[in-house]
C-alpha cells in the first residue's frame, strides 16, 4: 500500500500581507520514507489559499528528502513580472547523493534554461540570459559536447539590445561559454559570438563573428582555435558582405565520449 499526508500552512507579515506572503505544503509519502516541502513566496500580492493552482508566479522552492535513495533534492524557480517592463526568470537545483557523495550537482540556471532578465521600454529592449553548472560526474546533453565526465563546470552567457522606432533600427547580440572537465583526461572549451546590425532607411551596416577553443589532454593532447568576423554593407540595390577566418590546430571530433575520471 501506498500512504501520503499533507499539512497545509500559509504565513503573510502583519505590517502588509500584500508586501510578503507564504504557502507552505508537507507531504510524507509512505512507504520510504519521503519527505517533501513546497513553498511558494508572493511578492506585493494578496495572500492566496494553499488550494490555488498558479504556481508559475512567484517564488517557488521544494525540499525533498528521499530515505530510500539516500538524497536530497532542493529547487527553486523565480519568475517575477515587475509591472511588465521588468522580467526575471530563474531556476536552481542541488541535489546531495549520500551513497556516493561524487555524485552531486548545483544548477543556477541551465543551458536550456539560463536564469533571464528582460528590460522592456517601449521601442528599447534589453535581455540577458546567465548560467553556472557545477557537477561532480558528468553532465550529458550539452549542444557543443554531449558529454562531459568527471567533475566539471560550465557557465554561460548572453546578453542582447534592440532599438525599433520607425526607420531606425539597432540589435546587437553578444554569448559566451565556457567549460571545463576534469576526469582521466582534461577538457577546456569557450566560445564567444557576437553580432550587430543597424539600420537606417536604405542604408545597412552589420558585423558578425566568433571565436572557439577546444583543449583535450591525454597521450594525444589536442588544441585547436577558430575564429571568424564577417560583415556588410547594404546601400539601395548595392550589397556587400565578407569574411575573414583564422583556423589553428586541428579539430577534435565530438564523439561525446571523453574517458571518464575511474575506468571500471
Amino acid at each position: 500500500d501506498h500512504w501520503g499526508f499533507g499539512l497545509g500552512m500559509s504565513m503573510a507579515l502583519m505590517a502588509n500581507r500584500q508586501l510578503l506572503n507564504l504557502n507552505n505544503m508537507l507531504v510524507l509519502d509512505l512507504p520510504g520514507p519521503i519527505v517533501t516541502i513546497f513553498s511558494k513566496l508572493n511578492l506585493i500580492k494578496d495572500p492566496e489559499s494553499n488550494t490555488s493552482t498558479d504556481v508559475t508566479a512567484g517564488i517557488l522552492g521544494i525540499l525533498e528528502v528521499d530515505f530510500p535513495r539516500n538524497e536530497i533534492t532542493i529547487g527553486v524557480l523565480v519568475n517575477l513580472d515587475l509591472k511588465d517592463l521588468v522580467t526575471i526568470s530563474a531556476p536552481i537545483s542541488l541535489l546531495l547523493a549520500m551513497r556516493d557523495l561524487s555524485r552531486w550537482h548545483m544548477y543556477v540556471g541551465h543551458f536550456n534554461a539560463p536564469v533571464t532578465a528582460t528590460i522592456h521600454l517601449g521601442f528599447f529592449n534589453i535581455d540577458a540570459g546567465v548560467y553556472f553548472m557545477a557537477f561532480g560526474q558528468s553532465l550529458d546533453g550539452w549542444p557543443p559536447n554531449p558529454h562531459l565526465p568527471g567533475f566539471g563546470i560550465l557557465y554561460g552567457f548572453r546578453a542582447g539590445l534592440k532599438i525599433d522606432k520607425g526607420p531606425f533600427y539597432l540589435h546587437i547580440t553578444l554569448d559566451a561559454a565556457l567549460a571545463l572537465s576534469l576526469s582521466q583526461y582534461i577538457y577546456i572549451y569557450g566560445s564567444l559570438n557576437f553580432s550587430g546590425e543597424l539600420s537606417l532607411w536604405a542604408f545597412c551596416i552589420g558585423v558578425s563573428g566568433g571565436i572557439q577553443f577546444n583543449y583535450v589532454s591525454g597521450p594525444t593532447s589536442a588544441i585547436h582555435l577558430q575564429a571568424t568576423v564577417c560583415g556588410h554593407i547594404k546601400l539601395f540595390f548595392i550589397d556587400l558582405h565578407g569574411c575573414i577566418s583564422l583556423d589553428f590546430g586541428s579539430p577534435i571530433a565530438n564523439t561525446g565520449v571523453l574517458p571518464d575520471l575511474i575506468s571500471e
